[in-house]
This record gives C-alpha cells, structure tokens and sequence, in this order.
C-alpha cells in the first residue's frame, strides 16, 4: 500500500547530484506538488536557505520550514570531501550529524518522512561489501561523522530512513563526480590515475534518486544499502566508462592507494550489499556499470 502523502517534499542539498537527481524524479510523481529546495546559498526564488552546519537549535529549523506545508525531507546535503573532512573535523561533524539530527527531530514532531543519506565509509573496507546489519568500523572523519549522523537520526526518529550509499556517479550540472574528472583527463589525451586496491559498489545516480523515493512512498523505515549491484574496483569502473565512451584506456594508470598520498584513509573492500532492497522492494531498480553508463549516454546527459 502507497501510504505518501500528497505534500511538498524538502531537499536538503538540492545543488548535488543526488539532490537534482530527486528533484526530478519528484516532479515525475506530482506536477501540482513540486519539490522544495534547499540550498546552503540559494539562488533562485521558491528556494530556502539551509545551512547544515549553521543550524544551532530547533527554532532555527522552525523558522526555516514552518511556513512550508510538508509531507517529507530528504536529508542529501552534507560536506563529503574525505580530505576536508580530515582537516576540519568539527565542521564535518556539525553539518553531518548535528544539523541533519536537528531536521530529523522536526520531522518527528511534525509526522513527517525522514531520508537520510550516508555512506559505506562507515566501515573500515577489511571485507566488504557490507549488509546492513555490519558493523560499523569508521577509519575517515568522514566515517565517522557520518555514522554519528546516523545514530544521532535514528535516535530522533524513530521512523527515519538511513540511506547507505557509495561511489556515485551519473548526470551532475557541477560535474564533481569521479567519472566526470576522468572523462575530463582523457578528453585532453592526460593520464589519469586510479586506484587499482579499493573495491566498491557504484552507483548510477537516477536510480539512488528513484529508490530513496519510493522507499519514503511507501512508509520505509530502518537502513538500508542503495547502491549498484557489482563489486568491481574503482579502476574497473574507469576502464568501463572510457571504454562507454570511447576513450583511450592506456591513459588510465592503475595504482595503489598509497601512491595517491591521500590524507583521509579509504575503505579499500568496501561497498554494500542489496539483498535487503532487493528482497523487501523487487520493483526497484539498481543497473550494472555498462546500463546506466548506456542510459546517460543515450539521453545525452551532460
């Protein structure tokens, strides 16, 4: 039973790729309820301004959404740069965990949907991919603001929905995402270095997007992993992509991790496992690498 109510629904981090990519799909479902959008400087009127890590104390949330009459919020912003996150760990924490919690805490008063979306960096990467019920070994700042993001929701909401995700990819007006700096690198015949050690489950935008969706539509509650259904290293999912879009892979040099001198640590096996999303929800969707790579090129999607 669809049990969603007809209301405006609130994206927090409407500038992301996740965020756009749900804006879309809202629109798809109502187009006399149109999203709400929140960005941390809005540019463009019907939008709000929200700054996660600005947000103090309930009232800030209520004077920001009261005004609004919602029946969700997806919570997709966040600060997700690992190596930001590393030098500046009170604001990674202040806008993953405690500005998220105070949202959630709304939500709750309010009756209203809670999305929240965090990560696989929860976990350590010694022997992913990760089902829900792992335990969480954060290595990164970033980790673990996020794994304090999600106890700190949880613990706000008892009916929130974590969201695990990770290595997304997909359309995305800022092109910040991975695929986007190595089709810029090959574009200009430059080599582009890659990590041959770290394994992960990629995930195509759109259909995060569509699953978080339908999870809120039909009352989900709980974590679950939303994420591409192949473990394949992130030096796979270069050579897939150049190779989708016809590019010399000889420029794609394979390293180890630690050739790349990143501050943060990385999950090196990380990644999610499905089956929950698969078993509990069959009708959603989560395409293999050469799938969506076909559907972003076939729809022309800068």
């Amino acid at each position: 039973m669809d049990n969603y109510r007809p209301k405006r629904s609130l994206i927090v981090g409407a500038s992301g790729q996740v965020g756009a990519q749900l804006a879309q799909v809202l629109r798809g479902y109502s187009e006399n309820v149109m999203p709400l959008m929140a960005l941390r400087r809005p540019h463009e009127e019907g939008m709000l301004s929200i700054d996660l890590e600005a947000l103090r104390m309930l009232r800030d949330v209520e004077r920001a959404l009261d005004p609004h009459e919602l029946g969700a919020i997806y919570c997709a912003g966040g600060m997700t740069n690992v190596e930001f996150c590393e030098s500046e760990p009170g604001k990674a924490m202040r806008t993953n965990c405690d500005g998220p919690r105070l949202l959630a805490e709304y939500a709750a008063q309010h009756g209203l949907a809670f999305a929240y979306f965090s990560t696989d960096y929860i976990f350590d990467g010694e022997d992913g991919p990760y089902e829900e019920q792992s335990e969480a070994h954060p290595i990164s700042v970033y980790g673990r603001s996020k794994l304090r993001g999600e106890q700190a929701v949880q613990a706000a909401h008892s009916g929130s929905l974590i969201l695990r995700t990770t290595t997304v990819y997909g359309p995305d007006t800022g092109q910040k995402n991975f695929l986007y700096a190595l089709r810029r690198n090959l574009a200009a015949d430059t080599e582009f270095r890659v990590a041959i050690d770290q394994w992960t489950t990629p995930t195509f935008n759109r259909d995060l997007a569509a699953a978080a969706v339908t999870l809120v539509r039909k009352s989900a509650s709980g974590i679950y992993n939303v994420s591409g259904p192949e473990w394949i290293s992130r030096f796979a999912l270069a050579h897939r992509a150049a190779a989708c879009w016809k590019f010399d892979e000889h420029k794609i040099i394979g390293v180890e991790t630690k050739e790349l001198q990143q501050v943060a640590m990385r999950p090196m096996k990380g990644g999610l496992l499905i089956d929950k999303l698969a078993r509990l929800h069959p009708e959603i969707r989560m395409l293999k690498v050469e799938a969506a790579l076909s559907e972003w090129i076939s729809q022309a999607i800068e």
